[in-house]
């Protein structure tokens, strides 16, 4: 997936996450976007397997980075391989779904083999239509992941990326009321660290496991064909493995970061004209920690996204949000994060795509005083050999600013790959 290449290089995926959401929310999109028309380019007609299609891909990228430890002061630069292999296997049933991903990929350092990284995934989902207006959904999955050094509660300073593993089982029931659409959803989710060696000695990383029950309410009323109002409801329950009664809890040196909260947000989704799309939705968010130690969170929290197809050839998304993030971090209990975001793709050629997005965060640190400030921009191209496949190139930089100075880094990056597709 060359998209990922591009990804990987930026840190972030703007356009395909703000216009996925925007699409969700209308049935019509008055205009197809560059990002999506890309989508379907890259979709090729697969191996069909009775009633199932396999997409297979096999990428390769080479990726120059000036700071691969995100580090403060010294800056070490190296350059790695990332080589990928992607399975998507979808059902092509006339009613109801059955799908299927698996990939594994490996990010080899031609200096610091340190750094070196297997990762590998798998997961999958289906619907079940209970009717005309009644859906049944779930899915689940398993990721092996290496920490990014530049994560803002990455151990940046251990001598090996420390690995974690995910688990994660949604399922959802949506039902239309005539206009009005609900669903209600729930998600689990579990991460483990895996131990670090410094030094020769193992070291555990378990003071870091956590897991997640989520809860949520989503309603959408369409006023009529342009306008929607939205709601959403949002109950979180975190626990952390080694917590406040677990016989390796140790009050005098650790905080118990476990919480539960909720969040209540409402708005519009409205197509502001044929070209433009956009969403709103304001509100307010409340945690409250099981260790008496940490303060309460209550705060305003807004979401907003807007899609403005300049041209039929041009695609400008923007976006906005604040939220509380997870934390692994021992001396943390969450980061609240306000995040803007921008990006445009221009359809240079037919099979020629420019890329270029920006992104700023500020973040606080929940029970400290620690502030930082997030920058990060990039541009990118991506182009097309006929349904052989894609080359892409990406260039990016970022960088985190803070009073307190074990924090921040800058880094460039530069990356060139080529994705191949299979029939």
């Amino acid at each position: 997936m060359l998209t990922s290449i591009f990804t990987r290089s930026l840190g972030f995926t703007m356009l395909a996450s703000a216009c996925s959401s925007t699409a969700t929310a209308q049935t019509t999109p008055p205009l197809q976007s560059v990002t999506e028309r890309e989508r379907q380019r890259a979709e090729t007609d697969g191996i069909r397997l009775g009633s199932f299609v396999l997409r297979p891909e096999a990428e390769g990228a080479l990726t120059y980075d000036d700071n691969i430890y995100a580090g403060p002061v010294l800056s070490i630069e190296d350059v790695f391989l990332l080589t990928r292999v992607d399975l998507d296997l979808q059902s092509n049933f006339a009613r109801h779904g059955v799908n299927a991903q698996a990939y594994i990929d490996r990010e080899t350092y031609f200096d610091r083999t340190s750094e070196d990284a297997l990762q590998y995934g798998l997961s999958g989902n289906g619907f079940y239509d209970l009717g005309a207006d009644t859906r049944l959904s779930a899915a689940a999955g398993y990721d092996r992941l290496a920490e990014s050094r530049s994560s803002l509660d990455s151990a940046r300073l251990a001598p090996e990326r420390i690995l974690y593993n995910t688990l994660y089982a949604n399922a959802g029931l949506a039902h239309n009321f005539g206009p009005l659409e609900t669903e209600l959803s729930g998600r689990l989710r579990k991460y483990h660290y895996e131990p670090t060696m410094v030094g020769g000695i193992s070291v555990s990383q378990d003071t870091r496991d956590f897991k997640v029950a989520e809860g949520a309410l989503d309603l959408t009323y369409g006023l009529h064909r342009l306008t929607r109002f939205v709601a959403h409801a949002a109950y979180e329950r975190r626990l952390y493995d080694i917590r406040i009664g677990s016989p390796d809890f140790h009050p005098a040196t650790e905080t118990d970061r476990s919480a539960k909260g909720f969040r209540l947000e409402a708005g519009v989704e409205r197509d502001v004209t044929e070209l433009i799309q956009a969403t709103l939705r304001v509100g307010y968010l409340q945690y409250e920690y099981d260790d008496p130690r940490i303060s309460g969170i209550n705060a305003f929290s807004y979401y907003a996204s807007v899609v403005w197809n300049v041209t039929p050839l041009s695609t400008i998304v923007l976006s906005a949000e604040s939220r509380l993030d997870e934390t692994v971090s021992p001396r943390s209990a969450g980061n609240l994060r306000d995040e803007f975001r921008i990006g445009g793709r221009h359809e240079l050629l037919r099979n020629l795509i420019l890329l270029a997005d920006m992104r700023y965060a500020y973040n606080r640190q929940v029970n400290t005083t620690i502030k930082s400030n997030e920058f990060e921009v990039g541009i990118g191209a991506h182009y097309y050999v006929g349904r052989i496949g894609r080359i892409e190139f990406a260039a990016n930089h970022s960088q985190r600013t803070s009073p307190d100075p074990a924090i921040e880094f800058e880094r460039n990056t530069v990356t060139i790959g080529f994705t191949a597709f299979f029939d």
